[in-house]
């Protein structure tokens, strides 16, 4: 009765080690899987993953198939830094010494027939950007643009970024005080913009010409 009894249990135990390699009920999910190898589960539950993991081919499988897919992936799921950056147009407050003048813009007149231009001062956010422009008449009408940025976003570093139909012309830094200056840029229309790591402000459309 005995020899029978082993016969018939070694059927049953060989049933279940090929069901379980079938159907792999013992297995981990997909969803389990991912969390361990993310270390997302406890110590005792990722002991347990690691003990079956070590004896299971298919999962050792799926396991690197996880992995591999990771880290193909991996750059992709970094945010890109333009999706943090707030955008502030700027608007122009007041003139040194020229009327009326619409937003976010110098005029022509501003510099007409002298060396030193007018001072704008521009407000965004708690920021205050105030401008001079200083027209250089030596074979060749230049523009010297200085610059001042006041207020607590000044303890930021920032970088000034000088465009003119949509293609980079001149870059420079504001200092630790806040002043910065772009040199001998050619007459036109530019657009300014201030950028520091969580914020661009944009002063639009600086006329830097000569009047006409």
């Amino acid at each position: 009765m005995s020899d029978l009894s082993s016969n018939n249990e070694a059927p049953d135990a060989f049933e279940q080690l090929v069901n379980a390699v079938l159907y792999r009920f013992n297995c981990p999910d997909v969803e389990e899987l991912t969390n361990f190898n993310f270390s997302n589960v406890s110590a005792d539950r990722a002991s347990a993953i690691q003990t079956h993991v070590d004896d299971c081919p298919p999962c050792q499988t799926e396991l690197s198939a996880l992995r591999t897919y990771d880290a193909q992936t991996a750059g992709d799921t970094v945010a890109p830094v333009s999706s943090t950056v707030r955008e502030v147009i700027a608007t122009l407050l007041s003139t040194g010494n020229q009327g009326n003048s619409s937003l976010g813009t110098l005029a022509a007149a501003g510099i007409r027939g002298s060396s030193e231009g007018p001072r704008y001062t521009y407000l965004a956010d708690d920021m205050r950007i105030m401008i001079n422009t200083t027209l250089i008449e030596n074979g060749e009408s230049k523009v010297t643009v200085t610059g001042l940025v006041t207020g607590p976003a000044v303890t930021q570093k920032w970088d000034v970024q000088v465009t003119h139909e949509e293609e980079q012309v001149a870059v420079t830094s504001v200092d630790d005080v806040g002043n910065f200056m772009l040199e001998s840029l050619p007459a036109g229309i530019y657009q300014l913009k201030l950028v520091s790591e969580d914020l661009t402000v944009t002063i639009q459309d600086i006329w830097l010409t000569q009047h006409q």
